[in-house]
């Protein structure tokens, strides 16, 4: 396997939390730059994490070896928060919850849901009021 590449820009101890927060979309849309097959490796802080820029290697990650990777730790701690989801299920917990979930990711399923989520954009805009936050 070859070497994956730290993204540019990695301060020490704070790592690229600094251009993460200051522009996200930016730092996450020049991540494809630094990606060597789809794959760069960042750091929040001193923890070093891992993002998929390319479809073969999110497909081969998730698909052909998903059964020998774990949850990792970010996620571990977000179990408190977001509770048994799939992001914090493995082993056989996961693909159960997967195979569940499956059928409404199917491709000919995911028009539909275009004008549940325009209605609901739609609701959530008229609740706004001026002045409030």
């Amino acid at each position: 396997m070859q070497a994956i590449p730290t993204a540019p820009g990695r301060l020490p101890l704070a790592g690229h939390l600094p251009s993460l927060a200051r522009s996200p979309l930016k730092f996450v849309s020049s991540l494809a730059k630094a990606a060597k097959g789809g794959l760069v490796r960042i750091h929040l802080g001193t923890t070093p994490m891992y993002v998929v820029t390319a479809y073969e290697p999110a497909d081969d990650l998730l698909v052909t070896q998903a059964h020998t990777l774990g949850v990792g730790r970010m996620f571990k701690q977000l179990e408190p928060l977001i509770g048994d989801s799939l992001a914090t299920l493995a082993g056989s917990a996961h693909l159960q919850r997967r195979r569940l979930l499956q059928p409404a990711l199917r491709p000919a399923e995911i028009p539909g849901y275009g004008p549940i989520m325009q209605r609901r954009a739609h609701e959530l805009c008229d609740a706004l009021r001026p002045g409030e936050p």
